[in-house]
């Protein structure tokens, strides 16, 4: 699943922390991984 999130959302200061314990949470899952468009793009026409 890509996640896309608007610079007005994730620029605020007082988000940025609960960004970072979102991600932290999904990291602690197997089989998650965070990878850029262009890696996303690169697997898909691997």
């Amino acid at each position: 699943m890509a996640i896309a999130v608007h610079p007005y959302v994730s620029g605020v200061p007082h988000r940025i922390k609960y960004f970072e314990a979102i991600y932290e949470y999904m990291r602690q899952h197997p089989g998650v991984l965070f990878w850029t468009g262009e890696q996303i793009l690169d697997w898909y026409k691997g």
